[in-house]
């Protein structure tokens, strides 16, 4: 593990020396993008939460 963080500071430093800097920002924002992001994202992070208690709760049961 230290090995690989050792080896991950050049990587970055190098990674952000040839980043492009000169590209100009994008002058509108994809909001059909964005919206579907939202929705996918906040989608799995409900089904995830609702996994976990629905497992939890089905664990407790078994133990009854």
């Amino acid at each position: 593990m230290a090995r690989f963080l050792a080896h991950l500071l050049p990587l970055l430093v190098l990674s952000s020396a040839y980043a492009a800097d000169d590209a100009p920002p994008p002058e509108s924002i994809n909001w059909i993008g964005i919206i579907i992001f939202l929705v996918i994202f906040i989608g799995g992070s409900v089904t995830f939460i609702w996994m976990v208690y629905r497992n939890d709760k089905k664990t407790k049961q078994d133990e009854k």
